[in-house]
């Protein structure tokens, strides 16, 4: 999702997650790591504005948005 908005590899980011309460509360769980990992500022629950793109997780549909 990066690289399809222009981002560099090094650019902090915020990450938006909805649509599937079973991940998003796995992404809560692990939200720091999450936030290392991508140089995401913030994590955001539900709708935010910027890109997103429906994904399938190991079988769950979730919304993944950045910005």
């Amino acid at each position: 999702m990066r690289r399809e908005n222009g981002f560099e590899v090094t650019d902090h980011i915020a990450v938006g997650i909805s649509g599937n309460d079973k991940l998003t509360e796995i992404v809560r769980k692990n939200e720091e790591t999450l936030k290392k990992v991508t140089l995401a500022n913030s994590v955001v629950y539900g709708t935010m504005e910027g890109f997103s793109k429906e994904w399938d997780v190991n079988g769950e549909t979730v919304t993944i948005a950045v910005k």
